[in-house]
C-alpha cells in the first residue's frame, strides 16, 4: 500500500513541487524586506522543492523557540519548530557532542520555525502566518 501511494505521488511530483515553490515564493515576497530573518536558499544549478519553508530569526534579537511556538499557538496555527541537530538523536548517542560543542546547530534550532506549507494553503492563510511572524518581531521591538 505504501509503495502504491508513493508511486502515485511520484507520478505527480512536478505538480507537487510546483505548488510547494508557489507557497514558498508567496512567503518570500511578503517577507523580503524584513531584515531580521532569513529563509531557505536555492543554490545555483539546483531546484529546491521547499518541502518546508523555514524562517530563521537573526540571533541578535533574542527570539526563542518558546516565543515562536507560543505566538503561533495563540493564533491556532500549526507551525513546526525547526529540527534539533541530528547529532543529538539517540542513534548518535556515543558520538553526540554537547550543546556547548554544537553551538551553531543549537542556536539555529532555537530561533527558527518551519512555516505551514500544505498544498491547499490559501494566500489568506499564509497572510495569517506572516502576521504572526511580524507580531513576533514587533514583540521584540523590531
Amino acid at each position: 500500500i505504501q509503495a502504491a501511494i508513493g508511486f502515485g505521488q511520484v507520478e505527480r511530483i512536478d505538480d507537487l513541487v510546483k505548488r510547494k515553490r508557489e507557497v514558498f515564493e508567496y512567503y518570500k515576497i511578503k517577507l523580503l524586506n524584513v531584515d531580521s530573518l532569513k529563509m531557505n536558499i536555492e543554490k545555483a544549478n539546483t531546484i529546491n522543492g521547499y518541502w518546508m519553508p523555514t524562517v530563521v530569526f537573526d540571533k541578535t534579537i533574542g527570539i526563542t523557540r518558546e516565543l515562536i511556538k507560543d505566538m503561533f499557538l495563540q493564533e491556532n496555527i500549526d507551525a513546526r519548530v525547526f529540527f534539533y541537530p541530528l547529532s543529538y538523536l539517540p542513534i548518535f548517542k556515543t558520538k553526540t557532542k554537547s550543546k556547548d560543542e554544537n553551538k551553531n546547530s543549537w542556536n539555529i534550532a532555537n530561533r527558527a520555525i518551519n512555516l505551514p506549507s500544505f498544498h491547499e494553503i490559501t494566500e489568506l492563510q499564509q497572510d495569517s502566518v506572516i502576521n504572526v511572524i511580524l507580531k513576533i518581531l514587533n514583540k521584540k521591538g523590531i
